[in-house]
């Protein structure tokens, strides 16, 4: 059978829906909302809208408001106080700033007082082993949902947990850990009273050679399965999905649209979907979908349901970002494997990465100079050591050697005992699939990867940061500080440059106010201007490793790092006057 063959018959997956009511409820709270899809970027309500999910309302990373960011320093620090570890980001709700964490082999939920910094509340996970991590990973990971009664919290190592403001458990779900290559760090998010969850996993289904992937949709208020769509062409994955609205395209996209039916009489502003409708639009011209991005391919699902709708190949076996939603398209992004952000890579930093352990400096490399954190490079502008750097090797040392062994001779080709610079470079593949920015649009049926792509760009894709649009620009932030500005109509790079702060990038880009503020994993925080040059502004180092990416409300920007949460003030007209006259 073949795979096409298989998709189609696989396409009746399990799915375990309940009648909705009409939209149309909830339409009149829909259009109060401020957010405009359009190519002058993704505007926020500032009153409406927390930042009270993974890079903030459906994700867009973008806050719009008049005031802008402090210089970082002390003058603007608000509070600073110490936290766990982990890599999930801060969300808000009015009064809370909420994270997760590993404690003492103890998975915790945190809420903090945002005036203050006070913890309000911590409450620990049910005890569970630990799932197995990337030594660059944490247990940690995923980022919680929050709307204006539940907190949605998701820890591989065991489930999702729902929480009052308060800290009261109104439930919980044990949830089978997935098989994954890092650990798990989808997050969860909120779409009228539904949570749904990404679970895709290398596990196979009992007997069988596709996977058990896939996603859940649980009543928000009680936990309970509303539906299950299998996900079996899929393995592990890391991306967060995002809600995508869009006019209604043609006939198609009218059976099980989400638009004409609703669990719930919440509005989406909860979920960050509040939409400036064209007043001659209803809810009958809207269709909103899910968007996944997963290993090879990008998927539209069907909100009330979940039945795949669509789907775009050309992804590479390991995707992160979030898909961001831009003017009728939705807009996926992903690396090729090993973290190369460019089709045609430079080979020569990879050499250059090897050659530094040549310890007699003939400029070859022996096989008796492999020693130490020696491996194949990935990741060449990391430092030797990082987990990140290169190929994983063995721990144990004659497994270890033996590995070596195998590498050196694979490139040696002409059996002299040494590499040479030529061999090397020779050897160098970069055939781990192409990395992709892709720009989709909407009203497509089954595979779409050739007539519904508006445009794709394969240059500056980070690995793990997603991209960033904001006022019919793309902004995207990969290793080695290496910042590419694209036109959001045209899929072309319209700017690039290399930033001081290089190494690797983890925590995604934010806009505030008219600024985009990056973060690298050493701790260098950069603002720059999002107009003209893209000016630099300012640099901060914080000293201490960065992989969240922070949260922003009308007083103040939250910052994480490995053992401190920070909260600084945000600038204001009259702070500026202030400092004038002063």
């Amino acid at each position: 059978m073949s795979m096409r063959n298989t998709e189609r018959r696989l396409g009746c997956w399990v799915n375990r829906a309940r009648n909705f009511s009409h939209f149309a409820r909830a339409l009149a709270i829909v259009v109060l909302g401020t957010v405009v899809l359009g190519m002058a970027g993704v505007r926020l309500a500032v009153a409406d809208q927390p930042w009270n999910q993974f890079r903030g309302p459906n994700g867009a990373g973008v806050f719009d408001s008049d005031r802008w960011l402090p210089a970082l320093d002390s003058e603007s620090l608000a509070w600073e106080i110490s936290v766990p570890p982990g890599h999930s980001s801060p969300v808000l709700s009015e009064s809370l700033v909420f994270l997760t964490a590993i404690e003492e082999g103890r998975l915790w939920t945190i809420a903090i007082k945002t005036g203050t910094g006070v913890v309000a509340w911590k409450k620990a996970a049910p005890e569970v082993p630990l799932e197995r991590v990337h030594s660059a990973g944490s247990v940690a990971a995923s980022t919680p949902f929050v709307d204006s009664g539940h907190v949605l919290v998701y820890f591989g190592s065991y489930g999702l947990l729902c929480y009052d403001h308060a800290g009261e458990l109104l439930w919980q779900k044990a949830l089978p850990t997935p098989s994954s290559l890092y650990g798990m760090s989808t997050s969860p998010v909120i779409h009228k009273n539904l949570v749904i969850l990404v679970l895709d996993d290398d596990f196979n289904m009992p007997e069988s050679q596709l996977s058990r992937s896939k996603i859940i949709a649980l009543r928000k208020d009680t936990g309970e399965l509303v539906w299950e769509t299998a996900r079996p062409l899929h393995r592990s994955g890391w991306s967060t999905p995002t809600i995508w609205t869009h006019p209604r395209v043609n006939a198609l996209d009218t059976e099980n649209s989400d638009t004409e039916n609703s669990d719930t009489e919440n509005s989406d502003t909860e979920s960050g979907m509040s939409i400036a409708l064209d007043p001659k639009q209803t809810g009958d011209d809207l269709v909103q979908e899910l968007v996944v991005l997963g290993n090879g391919r990008v998927c539209g699902y069907d909100l009330a349901t979940g039945q795949q709708k669509w789907y775009v190949n050309g992804f590479s076996r390991e995707t992160i970002a979030r898909p961001i939603v831009g003017d009728g398209v939705i807009i996926a992004a992903a690396a090729m494997l090993g973290g190369v952000a460019d089709e045609n890579p430079d080979r020569q930093p990879f050499w250059e990465a090897v050659i530094q352990f040549d310890a007699n400096g003939d400029k070859h490399l022996q096989r008796e100079e492999m020693t130490g954190d020696f491996t194949f490079p990935f990741r060449p502008e990391l430092p030797v050591g990082h987990p990140g750097f290169g190929l994983p090797l063995p721990t144990d040392p004659q497994q270890r050697r033996k590995r070596l062994d195998g590498m050196f001779q694979g490139i040696d080709a002409d059996r002299d005992g040494r590499w040479t610079e030529q061999e090397f470079l020779k050897a160098v593949s970069f055939d781990r699939g192409k990395p992709n920015l892709i720009a989709i649009g909407p009203g497509g049926q089954g595979d779409v990867s050739t007539t519904h792509v508006r445009w794709a760009l394969h240059r500056g894709i980070p690995e793990t940061p997603s991209p960033l649009l904001f006022k019919n620009r793309i902004f995207m932030i990969a290793d080695g500080g290496v910042l590419t500005v694209v036109d959001a109509e045209q899929g072309t790079v319209i700017h690039r440059k290399r930033l001081a702060a290089g190494g690797h990038y983890r925590s995604s880009p934010i806009v505030v106010g008219s600024q985009l503020l990056v973060a690298s994993e050493q701790g260098v925080v950069t603002l720059l201007e999002t107009k003209g040059g893209f000016e630099i502004v300012f640099e901060r180092d914080f000293a201490e490793p960065i992989a969240a990416t922070a949260a922003v409300d009308e007083q103040a920007i939250y910052l994480r790092t490995t053992s401190h949460l920070y909260a600084f003030r945000l600038a204001t007209s009259e702070t500026l006057k202030s400092k004038k006259s002063n």
